[in-house]
């Protein structure tokens, strides 16, 4: 699907700020992930908008947008893995937030676990909750 319909630009500026004493995610960890601007492509809005029609145009749109999480690495397994339980606040666009909290396990960098919830308000419609188990095993 390619349309065009007047002038169009994207620009966005992001970073990152990220505390992690350890250097191996063991103790406190926390990140700071703020962005300005719209993404540097429109794919987000084909899912954000509900007709064809919608797409490219915004009521509100993409002005700052902020992403923190807060973590704790504990050694686990008889020091062969890392347990970290985590909690985070994003603040994607000035109409919606997301609260996170899960725990992640990884173990030599073979095995990589984490399990999530998390609560999506937006101004304009119900809260939306979600709950992902995601797994990775390298060999």
């Amino acid at each position: 699907l390619l349309f065009h319909q007047g002038d169009s630009r994207e620009w966005g500026v992001g970073g990152s700020v990220t505390f992690n004493p350890g250097g191996d995610g063991r103790g406190l960890s926390m990140s700071l992930i703020p962005s300005w601007g719209n993404s540097s492509s429109g794919v987000q809005g084909l899912w954000d908008s509900e007709t064809v029609a919608d797409f490219g145009t915004s009521a509100s749109p993409r002005n700052f947008g902020l992403e923190t999480e807060v973590g704790y690495g504990f050694p686990a397994l008889g020091d062969r893995g890392l347990f970290t339980p985590y909690g985070a606040f994003g603040r994607p666009d000035p109409d919606s937030k997301n609260y996170r909290f899960g725990s992640r396990f990884s173990m030599n960098r073979v095995l990589d676990l984490t399990l999530e919830g998390q609560r999506r308000e937006m101004r304009t419609a119900d809260p939306e909750h979600e709950l992902t188990i995601q797994g990775r095993l390298n060999w």
